[in-house]
């Protein structure tokens, strides 16, 4: 049964509004899944901060034209399911990808983060990214190393002054 104008305007605009409070979207091809399948799946993505969808292809090709990424709309041929990211957009991306490597059927087409777009390979190098909390981590360690050697340093040079120090009064006792 065909939506009606007041129906399609309402589903533009959620998608809108879904997209402005989303770090990114993916699209992907589910046809051949089954209900068990995108169960699963929309469950992993939902444990990954996101959300997923079966799209209306018009409707999400009118809420993305005045974007920096509207040629994702280019990608918006036949049967598509969209994951909306929330805050980290390589949760969802992970989860993606690693659902389609089980599942053959499913065929990544591309997506867009933070107003960039994405081929399908991106989005696969894109779930290759450590999560934020890692890279939080090696950020830190970057800037705390310097000062860890600086000081490994200083602390070296007291060990080995106080090293030559006890060596000649070992030679001084000796020598006496």
């Amino acid at each position: 049964m065909p939506m009606r104008r007041p129906d399609k305007e309402n589903l533009e605009q959620e998608y809108q509004q879904t997209l402005n409070n989303s770090a990114g979207i993916l699209l992907f091809d589910y046809r051949g899944l089954t209900v068990e399948e995108i169960t699963e799946l929309r469950s992993k993505v939902r444990a990954a901060g996101g959300s997923m969808r079966v799209v209306r292809n018009r409707m999400l090709k009118r809420a993305i034209s005045d974007r920096p990424y509207s040629q994702l709309g280019d990608l918006l041929l036949g049967p598509n399911c969209a994951i909306f990211a929330g805050d980290d957009p390589v949760s969802p991306a992970k989860a993606l990808v690693e659902f389609a490597k089980t599942h053959d059927k499913i065929e990544i087409r591309g997506g867009a983060v933070n107003d960039a777009f994405l081929t399908a390979a991106q989005v696969d190098q894109l779930s290759k990214v450590p999560p934020i909390e890692q890279l939080y981590a090696q950020i830190l360690g970057g800037v705390k190393a310097p000062a860890s050697n600086i000081l490994g340093g200083v602390k070296g040079l007291h060990n080995k002054l106080h090293g030559l120090m006890k060596a000649y009064c070992d030679k001084l006792e000796e020598a006496a």
